[in-house]
């Protein structure tokens, strides 16, 4: 097994497979947060390829894998690719949190800080990542369809994550702590023709999406598709703003999330912001109960009037797709 390989540095073009393939082997580095990363472009095939059982602890960060801010040139499948049983991989990592997304800050590309460990993986003919019966994996802190200023909108053609076929227990976003949440762990998602994160498959469950800023996708934010996640369903929530606390209905146990919809447009994007999360508990005798959770890090107030969205994740680690509600009136 080939363990122990640094690649960093380099411009991949016009790959007709895959630019960079790890094929059971474990414990690799694709870019680097010191040396520079890969560009990657350019190419009819897929970015970068994890596959086999034995593919693990390899990590992928600070590319560029697709379109850049200064160009056009498209790969022509998936982003990155991870399948075939590859498990405890990371793409991405921790990184300084992305400019206030109430600012035009957020059209302009990123800076090497802004990216070091995260990757920008945009402009794809297929999906920016794509996982297909892989577990145990992590996408943290990455930028995954952007657009270029000044040319036409180029996220990825397909989704933006899409998770398949089996795989189980992949963490998108912050899923390490619900009390120490670290905002370089959010994936900025963004601008791409299908969903934010497609799930899809009974036999698909346990992948948590937490903390993530999902946005202007035309297939919406998130997809369960054919039982995914185990069937989960989105809550019913009701925000008590006074207490700064989400109360409201679930057959879940577990966590709850809420973003405003308040940015609105900034420039092209129509923007979600992350306001907060809490814990709750449902005796699993009654299941259906009602939930009273407080937001335990509130990064920005609630308004009455603003638009907001909510999901929720069971013990098993599965998310739903998103609620949406209004609050109109105290």
């Amino acid at each position: 097994t080939t363990t122990r390989n640094y690649v960093y540095d380099n411009n991949f073009l016009s790959n007709l497979i895959s630019a960079i393939r790890i094929e059971n082997a474990k414990d690799n580095r694709i870019g680097s947060a010191t040396r520079g990363g890969n560009d990657i472009q350019r190419g009819p095939g897929n970015g970068i390829h994890l596959t086999g059982s034995e593919a693990s602890e390899n990590r992928i960060r600070n590319n560029i894998i697709g379109a850049t801010f200064s160009t056009f040139f498209l790969n022509g499948g998936h982003g990155v690719i991870i399948d075939n049983g590859a498990h405890n991989n990371r793409i991405g990592g921790a990184r300084p949190r992305f400019p206030d997304p109430a600012t035009p800050q957020i059209l302009l590309p990123p800076t090497e800080a802004e990216r070091v460990n995260g990757n920008l993986i945009t402009g794809n003919g297929g999906n920016g990542i794509h996982i297909d019966n892989a577990h145990k994996n992590f996408i943290l802190g990455n930028l995954i369809g952007f657009a270029n200023p000044g040319r036409p909108v180029q996220g990825n053609e397909g989704h933006g994550i899409a998770i398949v076929n089996g795989a189980k227990e992949n963490c998108i976003g912050n899923c390490v702590s619900k009390t120490k949440l670290n905002p370089g762990y959010s994936n900025h998602i963004v601008n791409n023709a299908g969903s934010g994160i497609w799930i899809s498959g009974s036999g698909t469950s346990g992948n948590t999406i937490r903390r993530n800023e999902i946005s202007a996708n035309k297939g919406g934010h998130i997809t369960l598709d054919q039982g995914a996640n185990g069937g989960i369903e989105p809550p019913g929530v009701f925000i008590d703003v006074v207490a700064s606390r989400i109360e409201g209905s679930t057959p879940n146990r577990g966590y709850i999330e809420l973003f405003s919809d308040a940015v609105g447009f900034v420039g092209i994007y129509h923007l979600t912001a992350w306001v907060g999360g809490g814990e709750f508990t449902i005796d699993q005798a009654n299941p259906s109960a009602s939930f009273n959770a407080l937001i335990i890090e509130s990064a920005r107030p609630i308004r009455f009037g603003d638009q907001y969205i909510s999901y929720s994740e069971d013990r098993s680690g599965n998310t739903s797709e998103y609620t949406h509600l209004d609050l109109t009136k105290p």
